[in-house]
């Protein structure tokens, strides 16, 4: 009995882990009154005359009570007969605009202090996709300056621009290779 015990916190614990494994998507934090959009994938069809051709955010509806950091009750019209309640990943703050000169109010600045509040949004890294990119494009450049001193030097040679082309996939129209495609080859496929 007690190692069914263990079982089940340890299949729990798993679960908890995967469903953790990449945090809340919305963090925000909501205090009743506040405007949100709702998605369109939890309102009713009955709402959505043609899903396909409907923006993805209705509303925006206010917040008539915070259940918890990750459910909110939403003030419904009548006709749409669910549920009010929703899940913070289905909803979204609504920002109005703003007249020149006015001041945007604050995240938070109307929440009472003992409103329930969402963790800090996980920090996530921009600079990989920099890097990512800065290291391709350092691998090109290097490619084609030993390419260049290659051909400098003379040790290297284009091929023939008129020479047929065996690989269906590089073949042109006219099943020849033009010049440019030929060093392209040459760059890329080397």
């Amino acid at each position: 009995m007690r190692q069914l015990g263990d079982n089940i916190a340890h299949a729990q614990h798993q679960q908890a882990h995967q469903a953790n494994k990449h945090g809340l998507k919305n963090t925000n934090t909501f205090c009743v009154g506040d405007l949100v959009y709702l998605h369109k994938s939890a309102a009713p069809p009955t709402v959505l005359r043609n899903p396909k051709l409907q923006v993805p955010w209705i509303g925006p509806f206010p917040i008539k009570e915070v259940i918890s950091q990750t459910s909110m009750k939403l003030d419904l019209p009548d006709d749409w007969r669910i549920h009010p309640t929703f899940y913070v990943g289905k909803i979204k703050r609504h920002l109005p605009r703003f007249i020149d000169g006015e001041a945007a109010p604050s995240d938070g600045e109307q929440c009472p202090a003992d409103a329930p509040r969402a963790p800090p949004a996980p920090r996530r890294d921009a600079t990989s996709h920099v890097t990512k990119t800065l290291r391709l494009f350092t691998n090109v450049l290097q490619r084609i300056s030993l390419i260049l001193l290659q051909l400098l030097q003379g040790k290297f040679h284009l091929p023939d621009p008129t020479m047929k082309v065996s690989n269906s996939s590089l073949s042109c129209a006219s099943n020849h290779l033009r010049p440019h495609t030929a060093l392209l080859q040459v760059l890329w496929l080397r």
